[in-house]
């Protein structure tokens, strides 16, 4: 049959990225088995082609089970290149991660959810691969503790981290030291006991986002298998109609973007 996506295009300029957006696809998560991710799958296609072979991306995923890590993106670049003879190609796996904990008083257990984002570049057999985490946690603010006869505001915020890798990483071990960035934890269920005990702890441990912001860069530079990284802390301001928003990148950063 005619290969009309082979054909030469009537402008022959040559496009950095082009694939496919939002497609939900059987993976393995680890340590929780199988899920669903989100992909997003790109290439770059050559100035004399006029368009690129949308099914090929599918058949990738369907491969096999892939496992959501590092050797997995790199395996589908692989596969990728030879299938659409592109030295340019994109991923990007977004799924969320069940973790589960216990409240801190009681002891009940129940699953908490992490939003989770691999990204991966191939360039001229050049691999960059970022995780991107968020982490929500409770912020309460020292100037409305400071000033204010009963109580303080406080809210749910997120922290964002994302980190530029060469392999895995335990993302647990991660999230929980990024928790440990705000006044408190968040838990899907508490119980009398365990909600005092969160609210007081909270309260003892007032939050600026430029506290939370570089305490979260400082345990991130310590951590060995992290290249670079950014993280950004977002608080939902209770007491207004905005929110409060500070960023820390380190050197050498740059931004994984993705169509």
């Amino acid at each position: 049959m005619i290969d009309i996506a082979s054909s030469t295009p009537n402008y022959k300029l040559a496009i950095q990225n082009v694939g496919i957006k939002n497609l939900d696809y059987s993976v393995m998560i680890p340590n929780q088995g199988k899920g669903i991710a989100n992909f997003n799958m790109t290439i770059g296609l050559n100035a004399d082609k006029r368009g690129t072979h949308m099914s090929r991306f599918i058949e990738v995923l369907q491969q096999q089970d892939w496992e959501m890590n590092i050797k997995s993106l790199f395996e589908m670049h692989n596969i990728i290149e030879h299938k659409f003879d592109s030295k340019i190609s994109s991923i990007s796996a977004a799924f969320t991660l069940l973790i589960e904990k216990s409240a801190p008083i009681s002891g009940i257990k129940s699953l908490s959810d992490y939003k989770i984002n691999y990204i991966s570049e191939q360039l001229n057999d050049v691999n960059k691969y970022f995780i991107k985490i968020e982490i929500p946690v409770t912020t309460l603010c020292p100037c409305s503790k400071s000033i204010s006869k009963y109580g303080a505001h406080s809210q749910r915020t997120k922290i964002s981290v994302c980190i530029e890798v060469n392999d895995d990483l335990n993302l647990t071990s991660l999230i929980r030291s990024m928790e440990k960035c705000g006044s408190s934890e968040l838990y899907s269920l508490l119980k009398r006991e365990d909600e005092k005990f969160v609210t007081e702890t909270a309260y003892d441990n007032p939050k600026f986002v430029e506290d939370s912001v570089r305490e979260a860069a400082n345990t991130l530079q310590e951590m060995d298998k992290i290249k670079t990284f950014s993280v950004i802390v977002e608080s939902l301001e209770s007491i207004h109609n905005h929110s409060a928003i500070a960023k820390i990148c380190s050197a050498g950063f740059t931004n994984p973007e993705f169509v």
